[in-house]
């Protein structure tokens, strides 16, 4: 970790000289443990264009001294004494903050107490770094779709008619903290019947019916990074028409994944499953985009979506996810993590079984 954290701050170093910036108050914690490793709750970053300070108080000094070893690391109260010394003592007038992670009472607080050093807001620096995996990165995602892959085979013996969507929820998240989890991705939704049609259904009291659509998201935690997939299934015979959209959307993605490249544009991309729906007339029953970065967060850039112009680029890992949602009926998603690569993609969820009928 040490090297890849040399690496990763130095880049922001690069980035300050490149943009004539003094320096950067980093409060975000998922950044933080980005650029430092550090796994606690309560710290905060300065990079300057030749330094990089860690800040944090006495409940964490032995375990930033045992993860933290590509910046000096400060004891303060709180992050706002730090920011002010560190001010002192490397002569910053000028600090970049992360507008998007700061409270107005924190920020007014940094004000006050930095009242000579001028705080200029900014977003996305950290987060477009954070854009491009490197190759440890990739590793514990691998790490974490394993784990997810292994839970979700372990789970479906229980998926019978009778049970509720929140004990299928309650099951996966067992086995996917004994395959060793940190925890769960986020809340589970696990879908069935008439509430596959609610893209976020989280698992409820709903006992799932011979013949329901099942829609299961879910994904882990392991070691910071994340995993993100979606399964849809039928219990049963499916219909003519649960078949046709089952197979709908397993077209759409499946035009997404053989275009999904370095160089394409992410609105681009979405077309290639949205203008599928289009032509069946369909489009109106998928509402949101097609993916998402995904990495030390479950939604990171780039976001893959109608009219983004921002271009996909090597490293980057992202959902391909269409699906279609028809009220008071069903919907079917179906969602892959894939690892973009200068001629295409490599699907990492490839392992999991698109199995339609159950």
């Amino acid at each position: 970790m040490k090297d890849n954290t040399a690496k990763r701050i130095r880049k922001v170093k690069n980035f300050l000289k490149k943009n004539n910036l003094q320096a950067i108050l980093v409060t975000n914690l998922i950044n933080i443990r980005y650029l430092s490793g550090f796994t606690g709750t309560t710290a905060s970053m300065i990079v300057t264009q030749n330094k990089s300070f860690f800040i944090t108080d006495f409940r964490y000094i032995e375990q930033s001294e045992k993860e933290v070893t590509c910046s000096k690391i400060l004891e303060f109260r709180s992050s706002v004494e730090g920011a002010a010394d560190v001010c002192k003592k490397e002569k910053i007038k000028k600090l970049a903050v992360e507008e998007g992670n700061l409270t107005l009472s924190l920020f007014n607080n940094l004000k006050k107490t930095l009242s000579s050093v001028k705080l200029m807001p900014v977003s996305g620096i950290i987060e477009k770094f954070r854009s491009i995996k490197d190759e440890a990165e990739i590793n514990l995602i691998r790490d974490a779709i394993i784990i997810s892959n292994k839970s979700l085979a372990q789970t479906m013996p229980v998926i019978k008619a009778g049970i509720s969507e929140r004990d299928v929820a309650v099951e996966l998240e067992y086995r996917l903290k004994k395959l060793g989890a940190e925890k769960m991705a986020f809340d589970f939704i696990v879908a069935s019947g008439y509430r596959s049609a609610l893209p976020h259904g989280v698992g409820g009291n709903k006992k799932i019916k011979h013949g329901d659509i099942i829609t299961i998201d879910f994904g882990c935690v392991y070691k910071g990074y994340h995993s993100d997939i979606t399964r849809t299934f039928c219990l049963g015979k499916a219909s003519a028409e649960k078949l046709r959209i089952y197979n709908l959307v397993f077209k759409a993605q499946s035009a997404a994944l053989r275009g999904a490249k370095s160089g394409i544009a992410c609105g681009e991309l979405d077309a290639y499953a949205r203008d599928v729906f289009t032509k069946e007339n369909m489009g109106r029953y998928f509402g949101h985009g097609l993916g998402h970065g995904v990495g030390l967060d479950i939604h990171e850039e780039p976001a893959v979506t109608k009219g983004i112009k921002q271009k996909i680029e090597e490293g980057m890992v992202l959902t391909i996810e269409p699906g279609l949602y028809i009220p008071g009926k069903f919907g079917v998603r179906i969602e892959d993590m894939v690892l973009i690569k200068k001629e295409g993609a490599e699907v990492l969820t490839k392992q999991i079984k698109k199995i339609f009928e159950l």
